[in-house]
């Protein structure tokens, strides 16, 4: 298994979406919303976006130090807006816990955090689907 640091735009993706789902009211994203309220996570504003992003990266950072035995800095990272679809958010956001799921940083509150928030993303596409809407539920 081979570990690298997620590209700006992945993470910025999976910044993006959460913000968006936050705030958008919608049922569809009330997993979302309960997860980032429970872990008091609030991605309105652009800096609290930015703060975010970088915890994110940081988090990458020391998964791909525990692979690779190293210890470097982490040079911080300007958050840009970057839209995407449910899909490309739940890949990104696979691709980002992929990457750091080296030794003891799945044990990380922030990974199981962003762990339970690609279930409810997940959950929240099948959720969408016209199988799931034509499934029994008795």
């Amino acid at each position: 298994m081979s570990s690298f640091i997620c590209s700006p735009r992945t993470i910025n993706r999976i910044t993006t979406y959460l913000s968006e789902a936050e705030a958008s009211g919608s049922i569809h994203n009330s997993g979302i919303q309960f997860l980032l309220k429970k872990n008091r996570i609030s991605l309105i504003e652009t800096k609290k976006c930015e703060e975010f992003a970088n915890c994110l990266l940081a988090l990458n950072k020391i998964g791909t130090d525990t692979r690779y035995k190293e210890n470097g800095l982490v040079q911080k990272m300007r958050f840009e807006w970057e839209h995407c679809d449910d899909f490309q958010a739940l890949k990104s956001l696979r691709c980002l816990l992929y990457q750091c799921n080296e030794e003891n940083v799945p044990k990380m509150k922030l990974f199981k955090v962003l762990d339970r928030l690609a279930d409810a993303i997940a959950y929240k596409i099948i959720g969408q689907t016209k199988e799931y809407e034509a499934a029994e539920w008795d």
